[in-house]
């Protein structure tokens, strides 16, 4: 029996599938999303992850589990994006010019809860300041 882990996990945006948006997320959500999407692509070109996947693939099985769980389109782009800033050297006023205040402050969220995870601090210290950080990066960073 396949688990929906096992589903998630084999879960891919392709092209197709970004034409089928719509039928989810209005106009603009959709577009948001292709857009975070193609720009993902675009700036993980050939990169590898620590198991040897197309980096790229792991954004969008996250980005796969947050629209089953119907999260927000800007959600769904950050998740896209939120290796921008450490793995992919792009600016933040980059992403400020090419996507809405909410997606680079999600994506900027999501860094801050690698960087508290990588700490040295308590889990308690830890677990303190994950329930003050918003709780639609902290969904995003747990898909991942």
């Amino acid at each position: 029996m396949m688990t929906t882990a096992d589903l998630l996990s084999r879960m891919v945006i392709g092209e197709k599938a970004l034409d089928g948006l719509e039928r989810i997320y209005d106009k603009k959500g959709a577009e948001l999303i292709k857009k975070a999407w193609k720009f993902s692509k675009h700036i993980n070109e050939n990169k590898l992850s620590k198991s040897g996947e197309l980096f790229v693939k792991r954004l969008q099985r996250c980005a796969c589990a947050l629209i089953y769980l119907e999260a927000e389109a800007d959600a769904v782009a950050a998740a896209l994006l939120a290796n921008a800033f450490e793995d992919a050297d792009v600016k933040e006023e980059e992403i400020r010019e090419e996507f809405p205040e909410d997606v680079l402050h999600l994506i900027k969220n999501i860094g801050e809860a690698q960087v508290l995870l990588a700490s040295n601090k308590s889990q308690e210290e830890k677990m303190n300041q994950l329930k003050a950080m918003d709780k639609t990066s902290i969904l995003i960073f747990l898909a991942q």
